[in-house]
């Protein structure tokens, strides 16, 4: 590339940048500029235009409004009416188990559900059945109804009656291993 085209290129992104400036310099209130940059569908541009917005905040009115009040969301995309994508989303949206439902935090430990009450670090469990598939992955069984299956492809032999823990690991991660081994296998909850 030689210098005429780093100059154009360079002309060109400061002619942007000048737009940028005017058309958030245009709006009265800080919260009409940050609208307007929300407004910005490219998000480098949208970036740029907020940098510019915060650069010369003291030219606009009603900085301690929008202070107290919060900066206005970016508006959602709009929502697609079909009765397939509705059906999931309700789902999505239905309210968390309430009292009459008998889940309690053994129950849910290590499934995919989020809660702020995650206290549980380990539980100790009875091997019920242990099956191997052909990949030699084992889906292990306890007696109170819970199967962990086998994601990691390293041996770590279960039997039937014998005492195992799961234990949290980092980022979601859950391992099962006995106490008296130094080995465990990574599992996730199959049911």
């Amino acid at each position: 590339m030689n210098k005429k085209h780093v100059v154009h290129a360079l002309n060109a992104s400061a002619i942007l940048a000048i737009a940028m400036v005017s058309t958030t310099a245009a709006a009265k209130t800080l919260s009409d500029a940050i609208a307007e940059c929300g407004r910005v569908e490219n998000s480098l541009k949208r970036l740029v235009c907020y940098d510019q917005v915060v650069k010369d905040m003291q030219q606009y009115s009603g900085l301690d409004e929008v202070v107290s009040k919060g900066i206005p969301a970016r508006p959602a995309a709009p929502a697609i009416a079909n009765a397939q994508t509705a059906a999931p989303q309700a789902a999505v949206n239905s309210p968390a188990p309430t009292a009459s439902t008998p889940e309690n935090a053994e129950d849910t430990f290590g499934k995919a559900i989020v809660r702020p009450d995650a206290d549980i670090e380990r539980l100790y469990y009875e091997v019920a059945d242990v099956d191997i598939n052909r990949k030699k992955r084992a889906t292990v069984t306890m007696t109170n109804g819970h199967i962990w299956r086998q994601t990691d492809s390293g041996s770590f032999r279960v039997r039937e009656g014998e005492r195992v823990y799961v234990e949290r690991g980092a980022m979601g991660a859950f391992y099962l291993s006995k106490d008296d081994v130094n080995r465990r296998m990574r599992v996730v909850r199959a049911n």
